[in-house]
């Protein structure tokens, strides 16, 4: 922890060596120059220097007695904050020693016999409730265990289907091809046999009206007819 007096010395230091350095160079610019003048036109005198020097350091002063309160109000908030930690410290050993105390105290007691049973009913409680709990810890380590493998042969599994799925569709998919490609065949040779069976008709019709025209042309046989009559 730091201390306040050497801060304070410090500053001081630091804010002389500040403020000697303002009077040399105030020293050196006007001083020790007659030519320079003022606002009025006329020299700087010795007075208006030690005027100016009079100002220059109440200013270091005031400025060092600001940083002096600051510095001084920031020494007292840690010291709060370091004696409040060590109270606290205090109060924590304060309660260790005693608990120690009382520990002591009940274990150097000669304890009677119901009190003696009471302790070893809880000891040997405390053991079985270990036991317990070590089994139980045992049977959740097997159960965890098996869940893991369940959980690794389900992945298995679901990835072998997965891959049977893939095949399957893939295997659909070439059927369909396949399936439209034939019926795309059988229906373009479906449509070519309608062509050539229209075709067959129109010939048919055709050989049809030209057997028509050419009987209907042809001359009439009158032994025939004369057969006819005689019948």
């Amino acid at each position: 922890m730091f201390d306040l007096d050497s801060l304070v010395i410090v500053f001081f230091i630091f804010f002389y060596s500040v403020f000697n350095s303002l009077i040399t160079i105030i020293i050196l610019k006007y001083y020790y120059c007659p030519q320079q003048q003022n606002n009025n036109g006329r020299m700087f005198t010795k007075e208006d220097v030690d005027h100016l020097l009079e100002n220059q350091k109440n200013e270091i002063l005031k400025n060092f007695s600001n940083e002096k309160a600051i510095l001084s109000k920031e020494n007292e908030d840690i010291q709060f904050k370091l004696e409040k930690k060590q109270n606290k410290i205090s109060k924590l050993n304060g309660l260790v020693s005693d608990l120690n105390n009382i520990m002591k105290d009940v274990l150097g007691k000669p304890l009677s016999v119901p009190e003696t049973t009471k302790l070893k009913n809880a000891l040997e409680e405390n053991e079985k409730l270990k036991k317990e709990m070590f089994e139980v810890e045992q049977k959740n380590s097997q159960l965890n265990n098996e869940v893991q493998v369940q959980i690794k042969k389900f992945n298995a599994l679901k990835g072998h289907a997965q891959s049977r799925l893939e095949n399957a569709s893939e295997q659909l998919s070439e059927i369909k091809k396949v399936a439209k490609k034939e019926i795309l065949e059988l229906s373009l040779k479906l449509k070519d046999s309608e062509s050539k069976l229209a075709l067959k008709n129109k010939q048919y019709d055709d050989m049809a009206k030209s057997r028509e025209e050419f009987f209907s042309k042809a001359p009439i046989d009158n032994n025939k007819e004369s057969s006819k009559e005689s019948h």
